[in-house]
Formats: structure tokens, sequence, C-alpha cells
């Protein structure tokens, strides 16, 4: 059986997409599922896909015209190769021209497609600019979505929190493997001389896409105001878009010594280790997350966590007691950071955290819904399972 996943493509800039499609290649090949990854290649990295050939993942690529919100294709040579390759074959996203040019592809050789949205078909990401999606909908989208085999959300929140067509779905979880992440020995010290932020000031740290959907907005309004028992420094990395520059440029102007904002721009992953190793919480107060890795590194590095109603995974975080579960909201989110605040020399930072996360979200821990979930895209897609898949 082979199934083919279809990104636009794998910049860390796109969100957590890439990280996921990547991730799941890795798993069904785990399974012993033929696997492909078609991308367009938009200034993708090559250390990301350098690794998955060694894993049995077949690597198409295509060059593309990189234009806002959209990726073209120079030349669906390549891609009609993949998808002439596959029995089944896995979309990501919705906005993005490879997508949709994969689609067309599918319906017109009769090829099962499933659509797996990350997120953004959820009702506050549509809400947002309602009348742009209901034009975009009339236009192609809706036939995009209604004429898939079915819909791939990553765990029963999402599909909950979705607009979707009264066509099948099924869940495909994520996970993550602990290895990958390591707690960065004196990591605070080089922190904070780097970034010349006070012994006494504690660190906040946001991670992830500076954008409005991950709540980046909620947070610079919460933290200014919040009443905390010593003097903080918020620390956000990660690429940020264009309309939120002005916002992060008044906050990091903010003349308060004892509420600091800085920007330390896209995280490598020695960078992303140091600095999960030396905050004292980090803060995901995102609107609509379909998973929220960025909860699951920050609990692997053993760094307490706050966290939106709005990422995924908030119940089993709250379940698990490791996390502070708030409302995406200004107001919520700056009682939470008070919370945290008021307890923070009470908690033991890194104990047990890591455990929780490896026994949630751990790869080893999802691999008989993964194989649950293959089985279910075979039967959607009206293709016949492995062996080696059903087990």
């Amino acid at each position: 059986m082979r199934i083919l996943h279809v990104i636009n493509d794998l910049r860390r800039s796109s969100g957590g997409a890439p990280k996921a499609v990547l991730e799941l290649c890795q798993a069904f090949s785990r399974l012993g599922v033929e696997t492909a990854l078609f991308y367009g290649s938009c200034a993708a990295p090559e250390e990301n896909v350098s690794h998955l050939a060694n894993d049995g993942t077949q690597v198409f690529r295509a060059p593309l015209i990189s234009l806002p919100g959209l990726g073209i294709l120079r030349s669906t040579d390549s891609l009609k190769q993949a998808v002439a390759w596959a029995d089944i074959v896995v979309l990501h996203g919705i906005y993005q021209g490879v997508v949709l040019s994969a689609a067309r592809l599918c319906r017109r050789s009769n090829k099962p497609y499933f659509v797996m949205p990350h997120c953004s078909i959820t009702k506050s990401v549509r809400e947002r600019k309602r009348l742009r999606n209901s034009i975009i909908d009339v236009a192609y989208h809706r036939r995009y979505l209604e004429a898939a085999s079915g819909l791939i959300f990553t765990n029963s929140a999402e599909e909950r929190l979705s607009e979707k067509p009264d066509s099948p779905s099924t869940i495909v979880p994520l996970g993550v493997h602990a290895s990958d992440y390591a707690i960065a020995p004196d990591a605070a010290d080089q922190v904070r001389r780097r970034y010349e932020i006070p012994p006494h000031h504690s660190i906040l740290l946001f991670l992830g896409r500076v954008t409005w959907k991950k709540g980046v907005t909620v947070l610079l309004d919460a933290f200014p105001r919040a009443q905390l028992p010593s003097p903080s420094t918020l620390i956000l990395a990660g690429p940020i878009d264009r309309e939120m520059r002005p916002a992060m440029q008044s906050a990091i102007q903010m003349r308060n010594p004892d509420r600091r904002v800085l920007y330390v721009g896209t995280a490598d992953r020695a960078m992303r280790d140091q600095l999960y190793s030396a905050a004292d919480a980090s803060v995901l107060p995102s609107f609509a997350e379909n998973y929220g890795y960025a909860a699951v590194e920050s609990l692997l590095y053993g760094t307490p966590l706050i966290v939106s109603r709005g990422v995924a995974i908030w119940e089993r975080l709250a379940s698990a007691g490791a996390a502070f579960i708030c409302e995406p909201n200004a107001r919520e989110l700056q009682l939470m950071i008070e919370e945290w605040g008021g307890r923070r020399r009470n908690l033991s930072q890194r104990h047990g955290l890591r455990e929780v996360a490896i026994q949630e979200f751990g790869w080893e821990a999802q691999e008989p819904a993964l194989s649950r979930a293959i089985n279910r895209l075979h039967e959607l897609g009206g293709v016949l399972p492995t062996a080696s898949a059903t087990q």
C-alpha cells in the first residue's frame, strides 16, 4: 500500500504542519506503509528531508513560485508522477496551490485523497476573515473538501471545532520522539548573558510563529499587566508575520524595567534547546491549535506550561496536571500568569513533566491508534490494506 503526503512547502515559517508531515512520513514507514512526500521546493531546507530516505520514505519535489498565501508549481510533471505512484493521497492544508493541483489530478484519475486541514477550518480561524473564506469556498475550496474521500484531524477536539462538510473523517494522531529534545546544560547562564537578562528576572518563553492565531496579541496585552512577585522578561522566538511587527515593536519599546519583552528571531534546534531549558515557564495562548507542538516540547524540557483552551490537547494536559489552563483572552491569561508567578518557587521544574509528555504524546504510545487510523484510510479510500499495516 502506497500513501503520498503532499504539502506546499517545508519552511519553518509555515508553522507546525511541516513538522507534522515529516513526523507522519516516518511513523507511516515504521508501520510498514510505503510512504512518499511531495513538496514544492520553495526555499525548503534540505536537512528537513535528508533523513526521510533512510526511513524508507520516497521524496518528490518541484520548483515553486512563492506568492503570498499560495504556492504555484512551475511544472506539474513531478506532481503527476507522485500522484500516479500512490494508492492514497493525503493533502496537508487547504489554501495552497500545490495541494489544490494535487486534488485536481486525483479527481481526474479517480484517485482517493484525504484532506488534513491543520486547524485551517476551525471556527475561530474562519470567523476572522469570514467574507474572504466564503468567497474562496464558493470558488474552489468547497469542491476540494467535498470531493475528498474524507478529512483527517489530529484529535477529536480539532474535529469538534471545525466547520467541515458532511463527509467521513478519521483521527490520525501525532507524536514526538523524546530523544529529539535535550535539556541544555548551563542554558540559563548562557541565555541571560546573550540577551542581558538580569539574574533576578524570571523568564517566560513563547516559541512559535509570531502571529494572531497563536494569541501573541493577547500575550503582549496580558504580560505587562500581570502582577508578579519579581521582575520578569518575556522572550518571543519564531518567524514573525508582517501584521504583528507594529505590536511587537511597541512591546519591545515599553519602558518598564520589571516587564521586559525581547524578540530573538527564529530559533534553530540548538537555540530551542537553550531557550526551553533556561525558561521558568513557557506560554501558548493560541486561538486555534490542532495539536500544539510547542506545548509538548515545553513538557519534554520539563518547563512549566501556560496554555489556552484554543490548543486542542489542553484537556489531556489538564487531566495530567501538566499545565496552567486559561481562555485565550488577555484578562484570563493575565490571571494565569499571576497564578504561575505566585507558585513559581514551589514548582519543581522538570520533575515529572518530561515523563508526562512521553507517556501522553510519545510515538510509542500513539502507534496503536495510528495503525487503526491507517486501516480507516484504506477503508474510506476503497483500498485493501497490506498485512503489515493491519498489525
